[in-house]
């Protein structure tokens, strides 16, 4: 697990002005790895060589970072995502399993609201939607950091790639600005991702657990995993057998499309469900465009959050409240 793996193509690809850095390890369906903030591919020499086995692993370091040379252009996640989705074009990769870590997996989010087609699974590791996913201080400090007080790995990692190693500084300062102006997605663009999703968190991590919890509910087929004892930076270089096995599980499990009789699940009108019919129509049409189709999936959604992000009335909540409980089920936020 800990082997240092050579990847078997290293290149660069012209994308949206950038020189575009990118790997490739393996064979296999498509696992595209998006690294953190001012870091490198480096961040997951450790975790990489377990998905390389079964995957065709596509690492990339997106603009002013590592070997990918600046240009005269803010950071943006948006950008970030359209720039991640113009190599895939140029690889010619229709669709991808998605892994974001930290910085990287607000981008990953990026893009599965930019480009959900192109998203076959996602996986979020230790990422915000919002600027209120990190703990008191943490957005702060990022606010003001300075290239002279982060940790020093962090400038020997670019220097010893970066094209020109000087700009070490202006990386800094241009992530600086981005945090500083981040507002993250509102609710109901989240509960729009379709692509089953896992995501994880460190008990111990900068980002709250509570907030991993609300990403955990507020995406309709989405998984949660909290590794304890664990640290922002830990999550990847000291959980490397956690992460791969659960990761791995979770992109090898088929897709919800794969067992339900071929029926596509938020994709179409007319999809099957397990609504009552009495909650009428425009309350089932509401629930299955947010990506609900069963009950089960609404006792991880609070009720709130079905009257106000999703416009379903008083009444259509009060059946399915009572469809839960004939269930023995309940709503998130009640007993």
């Amino acid at each position: 697990m800990n082997e240092r793996l050579q990847p078997s193509v290293t290149d660069y690809a012209p994308v949206n002005d950038l020189n575009m850095y990118y790997e490739i390890y393996g064979s296999g369906q498509p696992l595209v790895l998006l690294h953190g903030g001012m870091t490198t591919v480096e961040d997951f020499s450790l975790v990489l060589p377990a998905f390389a086995q079964t995957r065709q692993v596509i690492a990339f370091e997106r603009q002013g970072h590592g070997h990918t040379a600046d240009i005269d252009r803010p950071f943006s996640l948006e950008q970030w995502a359209d720039d991640t989705a113009a190599l895939l074009q140029h690889l010619k990769i229709e669709q991808a399993d998605i892994l974001g870590y930290s910085n990287g997996g607000s981008v990953a989010l990026a893009f599965a609201l930019r480009h959900p087609k192109m998203v076959r699974k996602l996986v979020l590791v230790s990422a915000i939607y919002n600027s209120e996913g990190y703990y008191p201080g943490i957005l702060e400090g990022l606010k003001h950091a300075k290239a002279e007080s982060l940790p020093p790995i962090m400038r020997e990692m670019y220097i010893k790639v970066a094209p020109r190693p000087q700009d070490w500084e202006m990386l800094v300062e241009k992530s600086v600005k981005s945090a500083a102006t981040f507002t993250g997605w509102q609710k109901k663009d989240i509960r729009t991702i379709s692509a089953p999703t896992l995501i994880m968190v460190g008990d111990s991590d900068i980002v709250r657990t509570e907030h991993a919890v609300e990403l955990y509910r507020l995406i309709p087929h989405a998984e949660l995993a909290v590794l304890p004892a664990t640290d922002h930076i830990g999550i990847l270089f000291q959980r490397v057998e956690w992460m791969a096995e659960m990761i791995t599980e979770f992109l090898n499990t088929p897709l919800p499309e794969e067992t339900q009789h071929g029926q596509t699940i938020g994709q179409h009108d007319g999809q099957e469900s397990d609504f009552p019919k009495s909650i009428g129509r425009p309350a089932m049409g509401a629930l299955l465009e947010a990506g609900y189709t069963r009950l089960e999936q609404l006792t991880r959604v609070r009720e709130a959050d079905i009257k106000q992000l999703h416009g379903v009335g008083p009444k259509a909540v009060n059946i399915l409240r009572a469809a839960l409980a004939d269930k023995g089920l309940s709503f998130v936020d009640k007993p």
